[in-house]
């Protein structure tokens, strides 16, 4: 029969739509292959609303003619299709199964899923892979919809369905189906939170591989949303510490919101650290501004080690806009604990040698000086940060500590301190000796020696001899000009202890001067 390609006359059209005469749909058919696109409309309305099977069989045999419109227009009486697209995909030929599955995925029959499920365990079906890839698109459109807060018709029944198979995994062991479990589940599912939290359930490693190793965006979407549940399964929350893939972070940041990112930060530093926020930019995502304050403001959370999250922080801190600078402050004031102690022996590690990139103790020095920033909040938040960094803690730490660390520790301070005169000198005149032996370190460490120098020769006559002999170290280390002429007394002093220390400067000092250009007659000789 030949296609009809323009609408009949009003008289024989009204006839072909008021016939009950089921040679009515032949001739309806035709327009359904027809390119004009009213034309085929008006046929698939006809037609639709015809109780025939034959009716509904014609529409969904070409199925592949349609357009946009007319699929709209299909969507809203999609149950209508329901048992005829599950006939076909359980009795008609290949061909009309392939048809069967284009319908159930673009009318989105959830009840029809049955048969579906039939096909994909069946191994030897010839349609098993666009069973399986039918079954998935469905279930990750769903599961979707459900994770952002939407109902879904018919995803109940579909779970119930997939449950029901699940339950005798042992039998076909069928990892497709755990695949479409996990892009239709929502963390809230009875049955889900069952499956997941149940080490003896047949499917448990079968899902827990699938979460370990698919990157799917919509298994891993599932994954993410267990960062800030406090519920979620040890197995789970494993596979989080484990995972490195970029798309994750993503994920995650993306579902969090407002209500929920302040819980979640506080969680993140309370658990190890998950490794797929440490692998810089979102793997090639466009994400939006929203989402990648968040995604950094995560990693600052999570991360065991200071590096990477001052390394974002100063990025951050310098792309030139108040958004970056406000997000880069977070980023300090979010981020884990570390005691000064532990931060001060970073530092003296990181100095031991020259490295490429630029490692903790630079990098603590450059959001140091953040405390003197124009800008409130980077300000705000190094000054929070750098709480313990003061010359009062330096003076304190250095009795106690190695040289070396205090060292490390007044790399910090000097940036931080520009004043240091007052409090050097009152500690330089303190009657505790410890705390004048201290002062005098803390002075050579900082080069505050010029800035100190009126309080520094008196302490050569300090009433202790480790002061006494600690500051001719110090005058004679730093070339101090003075104390040349005060040499021979000291050599002469009561104390041995104060003639090796004249000894040992006298020996820097002469070391310390200029040697006198050689004479050409002095080198032929």
């Amino acid at each position: 029969m030949p296609t009809l390609q323009s609408l009949p006359r009003s008289g024989t059209w009204e006839c072909l739509q008021n016939s009950r005469n089921e040679a009515a749909i032949a001739t309806l058919s035709t327009g359904l292959a027809s390119q004009n696109g009213p034309l085929r409309l008006s046929c698939l309305k006809t037609l639709s609303r015809r109780s025939e099977p034959q009716a509904r069989l014609a529409i969904l045999s070409n199925w592949e003619h349609f357009g946009a419109e007319d699929r709209e227009y299909l969507r809203t009486i999609s149950q209508r299709f329901v048992e005829v697209a599950e006939r076909l995909l359980r009795t008609g030929t290949v061909t009309e199964k392939q048809i069967a599955l284009d319908v159930i995925l673009d009318l989105e029959l959830a009840d029809a899923i049955e048969p579906v499920l039939h096909c994909v365990l069946d191994s030897q079906h010839a349609l098993q892979e666009q069973a399986v890839k039918t079954l998935h698109q469905l279930c990750e459109h769903w599961g979707l919809l459900a994770r952002t807060g939407k109902i879904v018709p018919g995803r109940t029944h579909v779970l119930d369905r997939l449950y029901a198979h699940l339950i005798n995994y042992a039998e076909h062991k069928n990892g497709d189906l755990v695949g479409a479990w996990l892009r239709l589940a929502h963390w809230d599912d009875a049955y889900h939170r069952g499956f997941v939290s149940d080490p003896w359930h047949d499917a448990y490693q079968c899902m827990l591989l699938q979460l370990r190793e698919s990157r799917h965006p919509s298994i891993l979407q599932l994954l993410a949303g267990y960062v800030h549940r406090h519920s979620t399964p040890a197995g789970v929350l494993k596979i989080l510490m484990e995972r490195t893939e970029p798309e994750l972070a993503y994920q995650i940041a993306q579902l969090i919101d407002d209500r929920t990112l302040g819980p979640t930060l506080r969680r993140l530093r309370e658990l190890p650290q998950f490794p797929c926020f440490l692998g810089g930019t979102v793997c090639e995502l466009e994400a939006s501004q929203l989402v990648e304050r968040r995604r950094y403001l995560l990693l600052a959370a999570t991360s065991d080690e200071l590096e990477p999250v001052l390394k974002a922080a100063l990025e951050l801190s310098k792309i030139g806009s108040s958004s970056g600078r406000t997000t880069a402050a977070e980023m300090l004031s979010h981020c884990k604990q570390h005691s000064l102690e532990d931060l001060v022996a970073k530092i003296q590690v990181a100095g031991l040698k020259h490295w490429p990139e630029p490692q903790i103790d630079e990098l603590l020095v450059e959001a140091a000086a953040w405390v003197h920033s124009p800008s409130q909040p980077l300000k705000g938040a190094a000054v929070e940060f750098f709480v313990d960094f003061t010359l009062k803690r330096l003076l304190q730490e250095a009795r106690r500590w190695p040289t070396q660390m205090s060292k490390a520790m007044a790399s910090v301070v000097k940036v931080i301190e520009r004043d240091v005169e007052e409090t050097l000198c009152e500690e330089l005149q303190s009657p505790a000796p410890k705390r004048r032996l201290a002062a005098l370190q803390v002075t050579q460490i900082l080069g505050a020696i010029e800035v100190v120098s009126h309080e520094l020769l008196p302490l050569l006559h300090d009433p202790r001899l480790e002061v006494r002999v600690r500051m001719i170290d110090v005058l004679s280390a730093l070339g101090f000009e003075e104390l040349e002429t005060l040499l021979p007394k000291l050599l002469d002093d009561a104390s041995t202890d104060i003639q090796d220390a004249a000894r040992r400067a006298e020996r820097r000092l002469t070391r310390s001067k200029p040697r006198p250009p050689q004479s050409a007659a002095g080198i032929s000789s």
